[in-house]
């Protein structure tokens, strides 16, 4: 199943250098940037809207434990994340809640370090 959503978030957002590319989908005149985030979940996307600071980080950060199968993959897409916004983000929505699904990786706790730029 991972590898089916991560052809369709990459087709559906037009990436062509996943992970690392940052893409702007259409949005009819609102700006977003969209960065590939895997390591909790290999279809992982974050997004960012430079103009208010506003910052996306779906399951990548989360409130709490969180479960992970590629830690490698995991650390190198929160230093991308970090190094995609253009200053600390002005407000931020963490985390999605997956309390009803199986957990394959190990548990990290529920603060990590933040990677310095």
């Amino acid at each position: 199943m991972g590898q089916e959503a991560l052809a369709a978030v990459r087709d559906f957002l037009g990436f062509s250098g996943w992970p690392g590319q940052i893409v702007r989908p259409d949005l009819g005149g609102r700006e977003l940037e969209v960065t590939g985030c895997p390591g909790h979940h290999p279809a992982s996307i974050a997004g960012y809207v430079p103009w208010s600071g506003f910052l996306v980080t779906g399951g990548t950060v989360y409130p709490g434990c969180l479960y992970t199968p590629d830690f490698p993959e995991f650390t190198a897409s929160l230093k991308r994340l970090v190094g995609s916004c253009q200053g600390p983000p002005g407000h931020a929505r963490a985390g999605l809640s997956h309390r009803d699904e199986p957990h394959a990786g190990p548990r990290l706790p529920a603060r990590l370090p933040v990677p310095a730029r």
